[in-house]
């Protein structure tokens, strides 16, 4: 077909005219041959900022921080082949945290596959089964009917609504059109607006309600929802009901909240005052194990999920119910129900005696625990309304243990969908250039080195500090009861492999400081705070 390469030039910015009309601000492309006609669609675009990345692993997870910060689908371009399957790791962790990715990977055409052709590999339902959906459209099925494509397509769209999707596209030779744009008419599109579900509470649930006197919120990973805490803080005043608060639930400015639970369940071992009846969760994964134990352990008699997605998280093995309602609704209707008993004080009460009884338990683990101690400093002086972003293994854990109560306005994100270390910076790296707030990531020198691959971008965000914790390796597995006691800790679990990272920094053109702890001054750490560019900051032992 001679003109076919004018047909994906015009079926493809339609394409990019009915995305940006959506909605959709940006577009991760990776470079490569067979997913030019979509790359220079996005770029040609001026509706859509566009990256470009070549490294596909860290584009993937670059595209998940933009989501991030932006709550609404980000697209995520490459070639055909193994470029593909380096997306995997981070489409893994938008499915289980619900972040929108809109995956375009280009293809050889059917005939070509099975048969030894140069980069092929199968590609049709690659990322199954850590997708919403996988599609698979023929640009050339619209040669007689052009006007079919973008109602074919609005499925993927209303797909991504809910989490990362995978469009295959094959495109065969030639690609490219002799002219850059052959002047496509600007049509109009119908607006998609996201399925809101009814809901009702049922008398059964009222009457659960109200024969429930230890009632425990507790809300797991999820973005910050200014109105979700509007309706949560009124909800949980007017009931008298703790809020358990998670690092990552972005949940530190409510007023009922309870802090440093690690160290509340060591105050007393059995722990039967702080046993629930009734278990509300919302968002996704926690990161305290002791509060996963605990929970397990003392089993609520009914726990109810609220989720906007419907699905059941069963992380304490108690799960009861599952409310298919997002959860600010789901508060506010209960806050406004006057058929529901309020809860006197007591139980409440237990969990500030136990969060006042640990500070001591706290404190005293603070004078022994160095690491512990930088990452209280660390936090102690994040500017006001800043971003954090917390590497995973032990920068999360030592964070969640400490928790934010004097950072009621820092919003906390990390890769805890799927809890790897692979893309962290990459992430940040993402939502800072999203970002008009100063974003601080903190991560272990394995997860820096692990995705280095970050720096290497032409675009790099000026208002983030890469706060890199030195400590020589895994130094989670240290202190992880399993792996600390074994023969092998030093050789496989922690494995120290010796890299500057200064001479990263400057390979990179990106400033560096190094903070050795023994001679740890707070000003320091204040003045690199507001420095106003890019940098790494190492902190050494």
């Amino acid at each position: 077909m001679n003109d076919q390469a004018s047909l994906y030039n015009r079926l493809l910015n339609e394409l990019t005219e009915f995305l940006s009309f959506q909605g959709i601000k940006y577009a991760v492309l990776c470079p490569g041959s067979r997913s030019a006609p979509l790359a220079l669609a996005f770029m040609r675009n001026n509706k859509i900022k566009h990256f470009i990345v070549n490294d596909e692993r860290s584009a993937g997870y670059m595209a998940l921080g933009l989501a991030l910060n932006n709550k609404f689908p980000v697209v995520l371009v490459c070639t055909s082949g193994t470029a593909a399957l380096n997306f995997s790791p981070s489409v893994a962790e938008a499915f289980n945290q619900h972040i929108s990715l809109m995956v375009l990977t280009a293809d050889r055409p059917e005939e070509m596959i099975g048969i030894g052709e140069n980069q092929t590999i199968i590609q049709k339902n690659l990322f199954e089964p850590n997708v919403h959906a996988s599609f698979r459209m023929n640009l050339l099925d619209y040669y007689l009917n052009e006007s079919g494509f973008i109602e074919h397509f609005t499925p993927v769209f209303k797909e991504c609504l809910k989490g990362p999707v995978h469009l295959n596209l094959p495109f065969s030779e030639p690609f490219y059109p002799k002219e850059k744009n052959d002047g496509t008419k600007t049509k109009s599109f119908q607006k998609i607006i996201p399925e809101i579900p009814s809901f009702k509470l049922d008398e059964s649930f009222i009457d659960i309600f109200n024969h429930s006197e230890n009632i425990i919120i507790l809300p797991g990973l999820q973005v910050k929802n200014e109105h979700l805490l509007e309706n949560l803080n009124n909800f949980s005043e007017k009931f008298n009901i703790p809020v358990l608060n998670d690092i990552t639930s972005n949940t530190q400015s409510l007023k009922q909240s309870i802090f440093q639970i690690d160290h509340c369940l060591s105050v007393n071992k059995k722990n039967v005052d702080l046993k629930p009846d009734l278990l509300i969760t919302f968002g996704t994964h926690t990161v305290s194990r002791k509060l996963i134990k605990f929970l397990t352990e003392n089993k609520a008699k009914n726990h109810w999920h609220i989720s906007s997605f419907g699905e059941k998280i069963n992380t304490f093995q108690s799960l009861t119910e599952t409310f298919f309602i997002p959860p600010a609704e789901f508060f506010k209707l209960l806050y406004n129900n006057e058929k529901l008993h309020n809860k006197s004080l007591r139980y409440f009460n237990s969990w500030k005696r136990a969060e006042e009884n640990a500070q001591p338990i706290f404190h005293e683990k603070l004078l022994t625990d160095i690491e512990l101690q930088v990452m209280k400093y660390i936090l102690d002086y994040l500017p006001e309304n800043s971003i954090l972003h917390l590497g995973n293994s032990l920068s999360v854990r030592l964070a969640n243990e400490i928790g934010l109560s004097h950072k009621p306005n820092t919003e906390v994100y990390s890769n805890r969908g799927t809890s790897g270390i692979d893309g962290c910076l990459s992430t940040a790296i993402g939502f800072a250039l999203a970002s008009e707030k100063p974003n601080f990531i903190v991560l272990g020198d394995q997860s820096f080195l692990y995705d280095q691959n970050a720096l290497w971008n032409k675009v790099l965000p000026q208002n983030l500090k890469i706060i890199v914790i030195n400590n020589k390796g895994g130094g989670i597995f240290k202190r992880l009861e399993g792996s600390s006691v074994q023969a092998e800790l030093n050789e496989y679990f922690v494995n120290y492999i010796p890299v500057n990272i200064e001479k990263i920094a400057n390979a990179h053109s990106i400033d560096y400081f190094s903070l050795n702890y023994h001679t740890f001054k707070t000003q320091n750490l204040i003045n690199i705070y507001n420095f106003s560019k890019l940098a790494i900051i190492e902190v050494t032992f």
